[in-house]
């Protein structure tokens, strides 16, 4: 039987960042011993009451305290340029060895839509789809890079320099990216319907 814990985090709104993000540890550690196989961490920019706004940068205290499988649960890819994102769950998947889930969404908390752009939820699912499609692509190919979108056009292509490395992105320790886990909150949703589209459902 495999284990998996899924952390929002919840916390009373007004109890320190530092005190929560300490909890948060030694839950992590305990279910570890536990015996569980997976923790999967939340992201919320403007939340003190869920308040860990990079996953990753979490779950990183925790790779060589653990041997756990990593998942973020989830990155709310509208919120985020896709170049950032592929270099950082690349860089971490790498840190991990390869125990990476890469969980994503289109985002539901309002106050984080808010503040990027209160974007309506068919344009956040659009941009979610957009956001994901770039980063296969970066993780896929060398440069020169040239990957149009109507939020996050990619070019890079004047300042690259194969002699000294310059230019290109890293690529994911496992072999085509670590697998895409998408969260939605019903079957017509915009995050739903992208990956059954890819499967052709």
């Amino acid at each position: 039987m495999h284990l998996g814990l899924f952390m929002m985090p919840l916390h009373p709104p007004h109890r320190p960042l530092h005190e929560t993000l300490a909890e948060n540890t030694e839950k992590s550690l305990l279910a570890d011993r536990l015996g569980f196989d997976e923790l999967w961490v939340g992201e919320h920019f403007s939340a003190s009451s869920e308040p860990i706004p990079s996953p990753l940068m979490f779950m990183a205290g925790l790779v060589h305290r653990t041997r756990l499988t990593f998942g973020t649960g989830v990155v709310n890819l509208p919120n985020h340029h896709p170049a950032i994102v592929a270099a950082e769950v690349a860089q971490f998947d790498h840190m991990s060895g390869g125990r990476l889930l890469f969980g994503i969404g289109p985002g539901g908390l309002p106050s984080d839509s808010e503040m990027f752009g209160d974007l309506s939820p068919p344009e956040r699912g659009k941009r979610m789809v957009e956001a994901v499609t770039t980063i296969q692509q970066i993780w896929a190919q060398d440069p020169p890079y040239d990957i149009p979108g109507p939020s996050w056009p990619v070019k890079l292509s004047r300042t690259v320099s194969a002699e000294y490395g310059i230019g290109y992105m890293p690529k994911p320790f496992q072999k085509g990216g670590p697998s895409i886990h998408v969260s939605a909150r019903s079957a017509e949703s915009q995050a739903w319907r992208w990956p059954r589209r890819a499967a052709g459902a």
